[in-house]
């Protein structure tokens, strides 16, 4: 099961294909759920949560000033906070049968509502500054 679909492309290479490994990454976790693999299942959720945090960086410096609303950040900041619930609740509970859905639905969704939504904005501005089209620069009045 894929969870990456071309239509969460969103123009900007250096971030698709972090996006698309990103949701590769969630795939080895369910894997490794399905087959029952504690340490494995705990390494991987642990190096996810550590690759999102970089990659929200990365994806937070490629931005325009102007064009990360404050908004997009605290998605991020509260994203990581959800990812440090569920390795909390996984290392109390271990491989609990609501984990899986957890991680379709709180975790992969978040994702990809958070790709359609605040990462294509933020394309679209990167997009509108690379071709100047984007708001005049600030007069010296």
């Amino acid at each position: 099961m894929a969870l990456w679909d071309p239509s969460l492309s969103i123009g900007i290479p250096e971030m698709d294909e972090s996006h698309a490994s990103a949701l590769a990454q969630m795939e080895e976790v369910l894997e490794a759920i399905a087959q029952e693999d504690v340490g494995r299942t705990d390494l991987l959720l642990r190096d996810f949560a550590g690759e999102v945090a970089r990659r929200f960086e990365v994806e937070e410096a490629l931005a325009p000033a102007h064009s990360l609303t404050r908004e997009h950040v605290e998605s991020h900041r509260l994203f990581v906070a959800e990812l440090e619930r569920l390795r909390d609740t996984f290392s109390r509970r271990g491989l609990a049968p609501a984990l899986p859905l957890w991680i379709r639905s709180r975790i992969v969704n978040w994702f990809k509502l958070h790709i359609g939504t605040h990462d294509t904005a933020l394309a679209q501005a990167i997009a509108r500054a690379g071709s100047g089209h984007g708001p005049p620069p600030a007069s010296a009045a």
